[in-house]
């Protein structure tokens, strides 16, 4: 119960902390970490089984994918194979996901057994004091891997479920378990039959305990007591297979949980068994521990041993092929373990190794059974921080290692490079140190190796040596000498070179260079190289280099085959570019401007270098009007621009190709554009503006404004008439003109304006007309209107020629010019009714000279009277008779012309009463 006891207390503090390697102390043995392939899943607290051919079986785990608090389970049913001459991992996953289960390996090694555990949903939780809270369930199944069929099968259950605990393989082949739950019931499976049976009761209850089988083909169980009763003790253990029974195995100093044990020999030739770190269960505070203790099988008594240098917990303990114990990983203080140390049973002393690559607690660590891999111990999974778990591997190989060592020589000729290359014998880890070269046993110097060689350039005279390389300085591996190399040393010869341009060179200009040699032994030959690569041979080379920094190299060859490399001589290569801007220009002959100007720019090639000597490029421009003035720099750096102004005279006229040309010595590169006089040949344009407010028929309502443009975009112009002009009168007709002259002509505009911003005038009166039935009469009128410059248009309501009603109705008209320009005004028209009519004639008789109106007046009230009477025949009569009279008296005492009025009127009222 020991791993969750540390998740649960020790780890209470640090969950999800970065996991960081222990501090490491003075190392004494170095030690040599290879890493691995990784296994397809991560496993933390997973099994490790060695099965044959050295192939282990990662199987299960806690995954903690799925963390609740800090007791949450999630076992994993992924299991994986290792094949170490492959270096690579196969997977074969449980039918059952399990973590704190147990597993070992059975029939000699060709199978794998997988008992119990905690399997998907359990939860289990550990009182620091040994009690048991909540509970927890565990598994009864187990499961068989078989190496031959690469598959899985179940075979019978335990009597018991168990989790955090321990199988362990008897010497019969049988398997035990014992402990991982609150019961002393143990058990064995026999393989050849599939059946379990009864293995006696414990004297305790332990969960994460140590199970080691002992010379004896006895068992001890140490730690992870809880007590029959539910008491912390810290007695240890052990089953007797040939009795069935448990005994009384003394007891330990510390009742540890989550410890590491393995059996050792130690310096009296006796076997023990080393129990490592782990945590006091006893202790309220579960400290993780540091010391170790032994058991004495022959006197069944308990021994402290020397303390590891690191409290560890979760950690791992592997017994090593030369009876030593390699102890890695774990958790202590907050954090994983990446550390290792090694103790010594001969001598009961610990001591540090490199630490492993990986921080790891939780993890497997497997010795391997054989050939060759015989020595090492593979590391895999475990946790190093969070809850993810680990799925890198790594191979722990003892040292020192054999290392083997040569050396070379550059050969015959002088100056002479020693090269040894050193390596690991086994072809894992590299070698450091230094190498130590000796001529006939005299040390020539040391240097330090890297990436596996050292190289040293000694001052020997020429001759015969003979040389050796010496390798030493690493802890981790044996130091080793190579065998000696003879070597006959010659002088080498020398040479110059001559004839390189003194500064840079254009694109495309040849050299000739010339070699000279001296030392060695003549005849000489030569090869040159330029950039590294071969060019040419003999004493001299004519060549055309390419752009850039070309480096030429003279390499000579004397009589003895000896070389010698000139210094390198180095020719700058450019190239240069120019350009004219803009493409072209066009000018009018004596036009608003007469210069064109242009802007001519150097570039250097892409690729080119110069070796930071300054370039001076010439300018020159060709192919200008004769009578043109020309200006620009004679001379710009590579890479400068310099205008160019072309200033024409009076006569130029036509198209011209401008040639600018930059120049280095003999090479020119050339540059074109085009300049293009024209001559005017069209007249100016003239466009009016008029502006104002507009009225109807073209007129203006307001001042107007009379504003030309004209413009000659060849050449310039002459204009009359063109300013602006402002017309504040009213006209019927104002005509304005704009005239301009240019070297294209002459053109000219006339606008005509009128004005008229005058409304038309009214003289207006009443109408009156008499009834002509008994609602009204048609009255027909034409009301006067005038205007200053043309005929207005009138209009009216009701128009002249409506029906008007009897009494008085208003008549509203409108006059309006021809600009628009109008004004309103109003009359009254009244229709007279018929008794009103009566009246009239009464009043026009009673004003008739010589008072003829006696009678007339008479029948006049009787009309009158009819009529208001309402006797329209009675009227009618009367008025009958009244115009009889009106013609008796006529020419008498009327004259004729009253009398035809009083006529008039009279038939108007016989019309208005509609009388026959």
């Amino acid at each position: 119960m020991g791993k969750l006891i540390t998740l649960v207390v020790a780890m209470s503090l640090v969950i999800g902390s970065l996991a960081v390697p222990s501090p490491a102390s003075a190392a004494t043995s170095s030690g040599l970490w290879i890493p691995r392939a990784s296994m397809p899943t991560g496993h933390a607290f997973a099994t490790a089984t060695l099965l044959t051919d050295n192939k282990v079986l990662i199987a299960g785990g806690d995954d903690h994918v799925n963390l609740v608090g800090l007791t949450g389970i999630d076992p994993s049913a992924a299991a994986a194979l290792y094949r170490p001459l492959f270096d690579d991992w196969l997977s074969f996953p449980m039918t059952t996901g399990r973590a704190l289960h147990g597993a070992t390996s059975i029939a000699l090694g060709t199978k794998a057994l997988v008992a119990g555990g905690v399997t998907q949903g359990s939860d289990i939780f550990v009182n620091v004091d040994c009690g048991v809270s909540n509970g927890f369930q565990a598994s009864t199944s187990v499961e068989i891997f078989d190496l031959a069929t690469l598959s899985w099968s179940t075979v019978s259950s335990m009597s018991k479920g168990r989790a955090d605990f321990s199988v362990v393989r008897l010497f019969d082949g049988r398997v035990l378990a014992g402990g991982g739950l609150t019961d002393t019931a143990a058990e064995i499976y026999d393989p050849g039959t599939n059946t379990w049976s009864s293995a006696g009761s414990m004297r305790s209850w332990r969960i994460g305990y140590t199970a080691t089988l002992l010379p004896s083909g006895q068992v001890l169980y140490a730690g992870g007591n809880l007590g029959s009763i539910i008491i912390c003790d810290r007695d240890a253990e052990i089953y007797d297979p040939g009795t069935n029974a448990w005994y009384y195995a003394g007891t330990p100093a510390v009742n540890r949980q989550d410890a590491a044990a393995v059996i050792v020999t130690v310096a009296d030739g006796t076997r023990r068994v080393l129990v490592t770190g782990g945590i006091d269960a006893n202790s309220g505070s579960a400290p993780v521990l540091a010391s170790a203790e032994l058991y004495n099988p022959a006197t069944n008594t308990w021994s402290n041993a020397a303390s590891m240098s690191t409290p560890r917990v979760n950690h791992a303990a592997t017994l090593m092929r030369d009876g030593r114990v390699l102890v890695t990983g774990g958790f202590n203080a907050g954090v994983r373990l990446a550390s290792a140390e090694i103790y010594d049973p001969k001598t009961d002393t610990w001591s540090t190794v490199n630490s492993m690559s990986t921080a790891r607690s939780g993890h497997t660590a497997t010795l391997f059974g054989a050939t060759p891999f015989f020595t090492k111990i593979l590391v895999a999974g475990g946790r190093a921080g969070g809850t993810t778990p680990l799925a890198s591997a790594e191979l722990f190989q003892p040292t020192p290692i054999d290392s083997t060592t040569t050396l070379l020589t550059s050969g015959a000729c002088q100056p002479v490079e020693l090269t040894a290359g050193v390596q690991s014998a086994s072809g894992h880890g590299g070698p450091t140190g230094t190498v130590t070269f000796k001529d006939n046993g005299t040390v020539l110097g040391t240097a330090p190796i890297q990436s596996g060689l050292a190289s040293l350039s000694p001052s020997v005279p020429d001759g015969m040596h003979s040389f050796t390389a010496e390798y030493g300085g690493d802890n981790a591996f044996n130091a080793s000498a190579s065998a000696a190399v003879s070597q006959q040393l010659n002088g080498a010869p020398t040479v110059t070179i001559s004839g390189a341009p003194p500064g840079p060179s254009v694109l495309g200009t040849s050299l000739t260079l010339t070699a000279s040699a001296g030392g060695g032994t003549a005849p000489y030959s030569f090869s040159w190289t330029r950039g590294g690569s071969l060019v040419g041979s003999g004493a001299s080379l004519t060549d055309s280099p390419p752009l850039g920094a070309n480096t030429y190299r003279a390499m000579v060859t004397d009589a003895n085959g000896c070389t010698g490399n000139s210094a390198d001589t180095t020719v700058n290569v450019f190239d240069f570019t120019v350009s004219l801007t803009p493409a072209e220009n066009t000018l009018y002959r004596n036009g608003p401007t007469t210069l064109a100007s242009y802007t001519i720019q150097t570039g250097s090639v892409a690729g080119s270098a110069t070796g930071g000597a300054p370039i001076i490029l010439g300018l020159s421009v060709t192919g200008t009007p004769s009578d043109a003035t020309v200006s620009h720099f004679t001379g710009v750096p590579l890479g400068g621009s310099s205008f160019l102004n072309v200033q024409t005279g009076p006569t130029s006229f036509g198209d011209f190709t401008l040639d600018a040309k930059a120049s280095f010595g003999a090479a020119s590169r050339h540059a074109t554009g085009l300049l293009h006089i024209l001559k005017d040949t069209t007249a100016p344009e003239i466009t009016p503006t008029v502006t104002g407010t507009l009225g109807n028929n073209g007129w203006y309502r307001s001042n107007v404004t009379v504003s030309w443009t004209v413009s000659d975009p060849e050449t310039p112009f002459n204009s009359t008439g063109c300013g602006t002009s402002v017309l504040t009168t009213d006209t019927a007709s104002m005509s304005f003109t704009c005239s301009a002259t240019s070297d294209g002509g002459m053109a000219s505009q006339t606008v005509n304006v009128k004005r008229d911003t005058t409304p038309p005038t009214f003289a207006l009166s009443p109408v009156t007309a008499n009834a002509t039935n008994s609602a009204g009469a048609n009255v027909s009128y034409a009301p006067p209107a005038s205007d200053n410059l043309s005929t207005p248009t009138v209009s009216c309501a009701p128009a002249s020629g409506s029906f008007f009603p009897i009494g008085d109705t208003t008549v509203n008209c409108t006059a309006t010019d021809a600009a628009g320009n109008s004004t309103s005004g109003s009359f009254n028209v009244h229709v007279n009714s018929a008794s009103q009519q009566v009246t009239n004639i009464i009043n026009l008789v009673n004003n008739l000279p010589n008072a003829p109106g006696g009678s007339l007046n008479a029948k006049l009230n009787s009309i009158l009277a009819a009529i208001n009477a309402g006797q329209t025949a009675n009227a009618c009569s009367q008025l009958n008779a009244f115009i009889n009279e009106v013609n008796a008296q006529k020419g008498k005492k009327i004259s004729v012309a009253d009398a035809n009025a009083l006529i008039t009127a009279a038939q108007d009222i016989k019309t208005a009463l509609g009388c026959p």
